[in-house]
């Protein structure tokens, strides 16, 4: 290395490193009072042509020439440089020297690199001052209703694959979720409402915008908040939030009469015929629901293997419930064997009788109901009243083995048809009442 001086630029090579075409690089000092501070050139030279004492190339190669020319264009430079500074500030130092230099000799792609370099940081700077104040945010209003639901809904999916849980049951939930989204943005404009914010106003006018956006009456809206109130009692037994609305709403469901047919309607209507194909298949697979219980979804899913033959050496139809898993079996009486022969070997993917979908049956079903001349809103769900009452409890069958056949879980939801066929034997008994004093009125007269 060559020899320092108190104010000045001195040249050396790198003797540390050696590039592939075994040349080095040339590297320079600064020194300004004693203080040194490095710099690079840029330049290359063969060591075996350096003059360490010289601080330079020897010799007249053409790269000795080009090399020492460079240097001395660097000495010159950085000289203006030291003299523009110290008139700028009064004071110069090595390092501040150095560094108006380093800045100085940068192309134009360098300097555009180092743009974007440090754009780039800022930016990255800017997301992580952005997401902290996001998290401290998060931290004072808590997780959102939104956000609680769905880990909700993510560990019933768990339950579904399990088998401890059904797809319908998980459905419905899905389906609440939907329309709170709904609710929030018409409401407040935006669905990340933080459930600490959710309050009794929050869930009674949920209520009024099922009622309002959706055709359901009071029973549907309220199953859907009770299901909000399902995550919302969770939220706070958790201790996620320090108050709990749904404790202030009381959830109530109205008794709503259950539309069935009685005996004469039944067989009207098994009796009655159709001109159209279509009618004719929808009414079949009502009737077969009417005589065996099966809801929408299970007849939908009803197979060969669902028809066994028991110990008794009667067929009877064995399966889970979809919405319950809970087992059911059900003798397969006479009515719905005819229904199953007549269409055996005629249907597609080995179904036994026919079925479409649940909204164009139900609409197949008022049209039905016209033409036959029963005056009740019939649905396929209303097939099941009929097989709970008229074919169950009429004649006699015990409440604990209606709710066996209807794979109801708890007695009480079997209850409800018992209490239809108090009310019917009411009227009739009224009816009858009625009628003896009529007769009653008439021999008194005579």
């Amino acid at each position: 290395m060559g020899r320092s001086t108190d104010n000045g630029v001195t040249f050396f090579i790198n003797r540390q490193m050696l590039d592939t075409e075994g040349k080095r690089s040339i590297h320079g000092n600064i020194v300004i009072h004693g203080d040194r501070r490095k710099f690079s050139t840029g330049l290359r030279i063969s060591e075996k042509i350096w003059d360490a004492k010289c601080n330079q190339a020897k010799g007249r190669s053409p790269e000795a020439q080009r090399i020492n020319i460079s240097l001395i264009k660097t000495r010159e430079i950085i000289e203006n440089l030291k003299t523009d500074l110290l008139l700028k500030d009064g004071f110069i130092s090595a390092i501040t020297v150095r560094d108006a230099y380093v800045e100085l000799s940068k192309t134009p792609e360098k300097r555009a690199k180092e743009e974007a370099i440090k754009k780039a940081k800022e930016e990255e700077e800017r997301r992580k001052i952005e997401e902290e104040r996001e998290r401290k945010e998060l931290e004072e209003i808590g997780i959102t209703l939104l956000e609680y639901f769905d880990t909700y809904i993510e560990s019933r999916r768990k339950e579904v694959e399990a088998g401890e849980l059904t797809h319908v049951t998980y459905g419905r939930y899905l389906c609440t979720r939907n329309r709170l989204i709904l609710f929030m943005l018409e409401e407040y404009g935006d669905w990340a409402i933080p459930i600490k914010k959710v309050d009794i106003f929050f869930i009674k006018n949920f209520q009024m915008f099922m009622l309002k956006n959706f055709p359901c009456q009071h029973n549907a809206a309220m199953k859907n908040i009770q299901k909000l109130c399902t995550i919302i009692n969770l939220a706070f037994n958790m201790g996620i939030i320090p108050t709990n609305p749904a404790s202030l709403f009381r959830i109530h469901f109205e008794e709503t009469e259950r539309d069935r047919l009685d005996e004469e309607e039944l067989c009207r209507l098994y009796e009655y015929p159709f001109a159209s194909e279509t009618l004719s298949r929808v009414r079949d697979s009502y009737i077969m629901a009417c005589y065996t219980g099966l809801s929408y979804i299970d007849a939908s899913s009803f197979e060969q293997k669902d028809l066994q033959k028991y110990i008794d050496g009667n067929q009877y139809i064995i399966k889970n419930r979809a919405k319950t898993l809970e087992n059911f079996k059900v003798l397969l009486l006479d009515v719905p064997a005819e229904i199953i022969n007549k269409y055996k070997g005629k249907l597609p993917d080995g179904q036994l009788f026919p079925m479409i979908s649940n909204q164009n049956t139900n609409r197949f079903l008022k049209e039905i109901a016209q033409i036959v001349g029963i005056n009740k809103k019939l649905t396929y769900h209303t097939a099941r009243h009929t097989f709970a009452t008229t074919i169950c409890l009429t004649n006699g069958v015990p409440l604990e083995t209606v709710q066996k056949l209807l794979g109801h879980k708890s007695i009480r939801t079997t209850q409800i048809y018992a209490k239809i066929v108090d009310k019917k034997l009411t009227e009739d008994m009224n009816m009858l009442s009625e009628r003896l004093r009529d007769k009653q009125r008439i021999s008194i007269a005579i």
